[in-house]
């Protein structure tokens, strides 16, 4: 697997534009991320509004770099977090690895203000409607994601499938129940830290 080209970021904002911009509405089989930052709302209480503002432009600018880096195109954002859609699992998996791997970074370099994010990953067919995914694949990737524990990323039996046979490990987990969904799906951990890159995206870290 090709590593990830670095991207740079400052202050003002992305150096690259939105990846919003870069495709058109997906259509058809795509994989579908989700992030969560972990406890974020305990976070807001505790830094005040500004300063957790900073803290979330710093998280903002970590992952869009990573989704440009690999052709992801975000279709929604949550204040928190982000869901994202790729042409292929693999990319999917790739951008989750390097989003995990650029938040340990910043984290190791503001120990006082870690950012711990959960990540899912789904592959489906959503209805897109004004530039946004909709339907019961994102519903259950963000599901996917809410069963992943801080710096886990935890993916749908259909990801691992689609995965097969290319570099990339996972541990199964199994059936569990999710809220809002009819049946049990089956989920496996995606071992991230066995994925390695040259370069890192490169940002400001916020004054705090």
């Amino acid at each position: 697997m090709q590593p990830a080209t670095s991207a740079t970021h400052t202050d003002a904002g992305p150096a690259h534009p939105s990846s919003r911009d870069l495709e058109p509405p997906f259509d058809g089989l795509c994989a579908l991320l989700v992030t969560d930052l972990e406890q974020f709302t305990v976070t807001v209480q505790r830094l005040g509004d500004l300063q957790a503002r900073s803290l979330i432009r710093a998280h903002n600018r970590i992952l869009r770099g990573c989704l440009c880096a690999h052709a992801g195109r975000e279709v929604a954002h949550t204040g928190d977090g982000m869901i994202a859609a790729f042409r292929s699992v693999a990319r999917a998996l790739a951008c989750a690895a390097q989003m995990q791997t650029e938040l340990e970074r910043f984290s190791a370099a503001v120990p006082a203000h870690p950012l711990n994010a959960r990540i899912g990953v789904h592959a489906g067919e959503p209805l897109a409607e004004e530039g946004r995914l909709f339907g019961t694949c994102v519903n259950t990737a963000v599901r996917v994601c809410g069963a992943a524990a801080g710096s886990r990323v935890v993916v749908s039996e259909l990801v691992r499938q689609l995965a097969a046979g290319q570099d990339f490990v996972f541990v199964p987990i199994g059936p569990a129940t999710l809220d809002g969904l009819s049946q049990p799906v089956l989920l496996s951990e995606f071992v991230w830290r066995r994925t390695t890159y040259e370069g890192a995206v490169v940002l400001t870290l916020p004054s705090l």
